[in-house]
């Protein structure tokens, strides 16, 4: 997922290895380095010098999301898991990724999809058996995928 570049903790990061690339005239790597992260759409507007950072905290976030719902690994948990959801769970993170605090928690180096999904299945049974109940209202399935990437 992210093979050349590695995975970064902020959109910041992003921005300064992107700089460097720009310096250096290494437009090719700073497509990977889009590519990556998930900003493919704004590399070429950025690479022309039309705006002055390749992302945003919110972009960082909406591109990391995308990039590992992509993964082979979230497709096979998907695969194996088929009532978690998600795409409804991605779709609500990037709804709320235009707060600054949930977008850089998201981005966080070590924080990702997978791990979520999988925190998800682990609270969400103990949610299920402390209200003995067979499933969990969605807004509390929402607050425990955000609850992942928040904690520390």
């Amino acid at each position: 997922m992210y093979e050349i570049f590695g995975e970064f903790n902020s959109a910041a990061e992003i921005n300064a290895t992107a700089a460097g690339l720009l310096e250096e005239g290494d437009t090719e790597n700073i497509k990977v380095l889009a590519k990556e992260n998930g900003l493919e759409e704004m590399v070429e507007i950025y690479i022309a010098g039309a705006i002055p950072e390749l992302t945003d905290p919110f972009m960082a976030a909406v591109g990391k999301l995308n990039v590992e719902k992509e993964s082979v690994e979230v497709k096979a948990h998907v695969k194996k898991y088929p009532h978690v959801p998600v795409e409804p769970f991605v779709d609500f993170l990037q709804s709320r990724a235009d707060e600054v605090d949930v977008a850089n928690a998201i981005r966080k180096k070590g924080k990702n999809l997978l791990e979520c999904l999988n925190y998800y299945w682990v609270e969400g049974k103990k949610e299920m058996e402390k209200k003995n109940k067979q499933y969990i209202a969605d807004m509390t399935a929402f607050l425990i995928v955000l609850d992942y990437y928040q904690k520390q």
